[in-house]
């Protein structure tokens, strides 16, 4: 979903980790997860640049 063509999806896919992102065991967090967000940086949508930088800062990954 995170390769998804409608931005809502993507931004959502960002948010969704980061709620997640507290279960989750840090071994998970790196190498699953962090791969997505950052990726998800790097999108030419400045509201899913958004949401997945500030996924990565509050699960700190950044």
């Amino acid at each position: 979903m995170a390769g998804d063509p409608v931005a809502n999806v993507r931004f959502n896919v960002a948010k969704s980790l980061q709620k997640i992102g507290s279960i989750l065991e840090n071994s998970t967090l790196q190498t699953e997860v962090k791969p997505i967000l950052e990726k998800l940086t790097q999108d030419r949508d400045v509201d899913v640049k958004y949401f997945a930088q500030e996924a990565l800062t509050v699960l700190f990954l950044a």
